[in-house]
């Protein structure tokens, strides 16, 4: 059994950095996906930071989580909201004379 299957890698904030996401071999069987964040240097080249190793059952809720994160996000970046979702709309400040 290979120790590591291929993966995909995704620069994340510049070349100075990446996530990359491969499966990796169970401990009795079957596979489970690492999720491992990963740094450059001139010196040693690219090196790990941070592993996150799932079960299979957990990638369906890290993918829904994700989901909604960025939901947010772009609802975030569309302005200002009220509790119903309905859009804010400023009124102009009248200046007293």
């Amino acid at each position: 059994m290979k120790e590591r299957a291929e993966g995909q890698r995704t620069e994340t904030s510049g070349p100075q950095s990446r996530v990359e996401v491969f499966l990796h071999p169970r401990h009795q069987s079957g596979w489970e996906v690492a999720v491992r964040l990963e740094a450059w240097s001139a010196t040693l080249g690219w090196y790990p930071q941070k592993t996150l190793v799932l079960e299979p059952d957990q990638v369906g809720q890290l993918r829904r989580l994700l989901a909604a994160a960025e939901a947010q996000l772009r609802s975030v970046a569309q302005g200002p909201r009220d509790a119903e979702g309905a859009e804010v709309i400023p009124f102009p400040q009248v200046r007293p004379s």
